[in-house]
């Protein structure tokens, strides 16, 4: 009997002693699991800690960059103003390394915007001439179509009359037949590749030999590139050569063979003082920018208010 008792009361202690070991295990699960939480948002508030300062390091140096850009393109307006109207002429993009300060470094370019072909004014014969040379003729052909037929949509009704009206002069006299001003037809480059569902070899050669900016119809055979000067119809190699020639030296009056070659090409060539400049900057190295950070900028001379610039166009700041 009591052996009985002994075991009964032996059976009990061991189920008391089973059900306080299972209460210590779930102690330990929700321990452990309290434990895993807690490091769970540790690293979580670590991460965060730390993307927010990588986050905070980029928006500094972006707007370093930002400011170190804006620097360049002052730096480009200082050298146009401190340049003679007469060396303007000779802005042909050509890159130059400039020091900003603070150990900063850009590659800045000015172009003057007559150097290029304007989809606007240029006749139709140069830019089909230079598309040529890109695309091919069928391609080059379908695009110089484009840009007539666009124009032509463009312009006001006395202008698609074939006659213009004489101009009348002071006193009474009648002068040249008065050019009404070319229409606005494009706005950006990128609207004839877009209207003409171009391929990328056509977007490409567009954006780089082809403005909307340009004042005047001709382009400044001083500032233009290579390929658009082998584009203008009866440029010889003698008229590259005097043309380059004059490029170096920075002075064309005297140079007779250049002077003979405007005067045949004067349909599409002309060298006027220029007005609107295409300016480039490339951030090279410096603390605290991001090296290779570029902006571009279209300025003109005399803004308003006194101001000596007017930008009409820029991207990247």
């Amino acid at each position: 009997m009591r052996r009985a008792r002994a075991r009964l009361r032996g059976g009990g202690d061991l189920a008391e002693m089973n059900r306080r070991a299972d209460q210590r295990g779930i102690v330990l699960v929700a321990v452990l699991l309290a434990v895993a939480i807690m490091s769970v948002a540790v690293v979580a508030a670590t991460s965060l800690t730390r993307a927010g300062i990588s986050a905070s390091r980029v928006e500094a140096r972006l707007l370093a960059s930002s400011f170190a850009l804006r620097s360049g393109l002052e730096v480009a307006k200082a050298a146009i103003l401190a340049a003679k109207p007469e060396q303007r002429l000779f802005f042909d993009g050509s890159p130059l390394r400039l020091a900003l300060g603070d150990g900063i470094v850009a590659e800045v370019s000015i172009r003057d915007a007559a150097g290029l072909v304007d989809l606007n004014r240029a006749p139709l014969p140069l830019i089909e001439a230079l598309l040529g040379e890109e695309l091919g003729a069928a391609e080059a052909k379908a695009l110089a179509g484009l840009v007539d037929e666009l124009r032509g949509a463009a312009a006001p009704p006395e202008q698609q009359k074939a006659d213009a009206k004489p101009a009348a002069m002071p006193g009474g006299t009648a002068g040249k037949p008065e050019v009404p001003e070319a229409p606005v037809v494009f706005r950006a480059v990128e609207q004839l590749s877009l209207a003409a569902e171009a391929g990328p070899a056509a977007q490409e050669a567009v954006a780089r030999f082809f403005t909307v900016f340009s004042p005047r119809g001709r382009v400044n055979p001083f500032a233009a590139p290579p390929a658009v000067l082998d584009a203008i119809p009866g440029i010889t190699q003698a008229d590259r050569t005097a043309i380059d020639g004059a490029r170096k030296i920075r002075a064309w009056k005297a140079n007779g063979a250049v002077m003979q070659a405007l005067e045949r090409m004067k349909d599409y060539l002309a060298v006027e003082e220029p007005a609107v400049f295409m300016i480039g900057i490339r951030l090279e190295a410096g603390p605290g920018i991001i090296a290779g950070s570029t902006a571009r900028a279209v300025v003109m001379l005399g803004g308003t208010g006194g101001l000596p610039f007017r930008t009409l166009a820029v991207t990247g700041l």
